[in-house]
């Protein structure tokens, strides 16, 4: 996230070389669907595959509970719960129209680094890797 999100503010132009693309099959199917319509569904389906880290959570969520009917219902209250907040940023996005689109893009782009920091941070601490300071000394635990 932390690259992506580096990649996008367009500080180290190297870094486009890491930036994730649709693979090519899948770019060609979306391109060729019938109906301009169509594009953002198909798009809209596999936005549930992304890995994103909630996600991921409710996949381990469900993975835990170790039954399918709960499983599957957790996953379905998530993806209920998450497509009010996706139509409105999509509204809004749309709403604001391609005379904002580089702000909210560089807004984005901003807010995935700061969140792969904090994704960073949590993963040294869950490692054990904090550090704290006591009478200006740094300690590591």
């Amino acid at each position: 996230m932390l690259l992506m999100g580096i990649s996008l503010l367009d500080i180290f132009p190297f870094l486009r070389r890491f930036t994730p693309y649709l693979p090519a099959f899948l770019a060609k199917k979306i391109a060729s669907a019938q109906g301009r319509n169509a594009r953002p569904l198909i798009v809209g389906f596999l936005n549930g595959f992304m890995p994103c880290g909630p996600l991921q959570a409710m996949w381990i969520v469900v993975l835990a509970s170790a039954h399918p009917l709960s499983g599957a219902l957790s996953m379905l209250c998530f993806g209920a719960g998450t497509v009010p907040l996706m139509l409105a940023l999509g509204s809004v996005v749309s709403i604001l129209g391609k005379k904002y689109t580089e702000v909210v893009m560089k807004i984005g782009a901003v807010l995935v680094v700061v969140m792969g920091l904090s994704m960073l941070s949590q993963g040294f601490a869950l490692g054990g890797w904090n550090s704290a300071k006591t009478d200006g000394k740094s300690v590591v635990t």
